[in-house]
């Protein structure tokens, strides 16, 4: 199916889910012509249709509650119960079981696309990979003000970016949301707010993939200043759309928010299929703008895969979601089956050290490589004004060349270790070998990706 098609289905779908806002799904439209980080942000569910065609050797990972839509710009900062500055993964929206490497594959797309990237492609690869390592063996949330200080000049607003966040409340249209969402606003609010004071208003053209669903806001003067709540619809994540399922997107959304690796916000909580929370200047997502690639260093992309696994262990404390059945089996909590049983795995020669030798990449790693777009695109989007011909192209399968797994292992390893954390099982598929003494440029078995 065509990516016309598939948006023109989705938005039909959207439709059916909540009162959709016209104005945004135009305006993000529009976005979508800007860039490929942009249209990428936007069509997440173009990504979970097509990615088990574009990566079908990933999606036999061990499955697990997984963020979906994860990208550069889904983190942001929030203050916990205790008044502590915390940064992380800060929207699951499209929250949904998958495998667990198409996270990673999603972030490592992202950052490929990201406009005057600061830093290799081999080096962001394997920053990935050490921080969702790391992760796996000590999770814990990042706290601006103790042990993850380095992070505040990146996730601290500087006072021009106040003054914007507090223009842009100012000029939020006045808006009558449904009753039930109006009642749920005011009752998030201080109990000794003065009710006069409450404004309730639209918010438009917020987000990317989320542009369409409607968002309202409550804005009360309390004791010197502003605050603000915010509510969101909160529908079935696209994983959900493209695959048949029938999940419901709060229990999978709060799993992944509140868990016990997190230190959560108390103020966000689902009500009457929206999602309400504080934002203010210091509490908000953090957009990374058209200079997103200039920020980004190799510590932050270590952070953000670290915290990435951080939230995958909230959501499945100890066991990544699996939980012991009476017969000595795992069940995955998330989904009620049980996981198929394990194979077999073939042996990985991998050698570290210098590099004077290859390593031998398993064929699951090899054939698909997440980094290196010098394949013919697998998905683009064209979009005609006046007389220009503008393309955006993105291609999840050629985002990460295997030879940049190398400074830290390669997918069958992580593969192996998530296994190891979850006791979920993948069944290695073997892709085949054109030739086992051919090579490609990059010193790599050559592997038929046809097949």
């Amino acid at each position: 199916m065509s990516f016309r098609s598939d948006n023109k289905a989705f938005e039909a779908w959207l439709a059916g889910q909540c009162d959709v806002v016209r104005s945004d799904i135009a305006y993000k439209h529009d976005r979508m012509r800007k860039s490929a980080f942009i249209f990428l942000r936007a069509t997440y569910f173009r990504w979970a249709r097509k990615i088990g065609d574009w990566c079908p050797e990933l999606m036999d990972g061990p499955a697990v509650l997984s963020v979906g839509d994860l990208h550069l710009e889904n983190f942001g900062t929030w203050r916990d119960a205790d008044g502590r500055l915390v940064w992380g993964v800060n929207d699951f929206d499209e929250a949904a079981v998958m495998p667990y490497v198409l996270d990673l594959v999603r972030l490592a797309t992202s950052i490929r696309l990201a406009p005057r990237p600061a830093i290799s492609a081999s080096e962001a690869a394997a920053a990935l990979l050490d921080g969702y390592r790391e992760g796996l063996d000590d999770p814990q949330p990042a706290l601006l003000f103790e042990g993850q200080t380095w992070l505040r000049p990146y996730a601290e607003p500087d006072e021009a970016k106040v003054k914007k966040f507090w223009k842009d409340v100012a000029d939020y249209p006045t808006a009558a949301p449904p009753p039930k969402i109006a009642a749920a606003l005011r009752a998030s609010l201080p109990r000794d707010v003065a009710r006069n004071s409450i404004r309730l208003c639209r918010i438009l053209r917020k987000g990317g993939g989320g542009l369409g669903r409607p968002r309202y806001a409550a804005i009360a003067y309390w004791r010197g200043g502003q605050i603000v709540r915010e509510a969101k619809a909160l529908v079935p994540s696209a994983w959900s759309w493209a695959h048949g399922s029938r999940a419901r997107s709060a229990p999978h959304f709060m799993a992944l928010a509140t868990g016990r690796y997190r230190a959560p916000d108390p103020f966000l909580h689902p009500r009457h299929g929206f999602i309400l929370r504080r934002i203010a200047a210091d509490s908000r997502k953090i957009e990374l703008g058209e200079d997103a690639g200039r920020k980004l260093q190799r510590k932050l992309i270590k952070a953000m895969a670290y915290d990435l696994h951080r939230s995958m262990q909230a959501a499945h404390p100890g066991s990544a979601g699996c939980r012991k059945t009476s017969s000595g089996g795992s069940e995955n909590s998330a989904t009620g089956s049980m996981p198929p049983p394990k194979s077999p795995r073939p042996r990985c020669n991998a050698i570290s050290g210098s590099g004077a030798a290859e390593p031998m990449l398993n064929a699951r790693a090899a054939a698909c490589p997440i980094w290196r777009l010098d394949h013919p695109p697998i998905d683009c989007y064209k979009s005609r004004k006046r007389t220009t011909v503008r393309t955006v192209i993105f291609s999840p399968r050629t985002a990460l060349s295997t030879t940049h797994l190398r400074p830290c292992g390669d997918l069958h390893a992580l593969h192996h270790r998530m296994e190891s954390a979850t006791g979920l099982s993948a069944s290695p598929r073997r892709l085949p070998l054109r030739s086992r003494s051919r090579a490609d440029e990059c010193g790599r078995p050559a592997f038929d990706h046809s097949a």
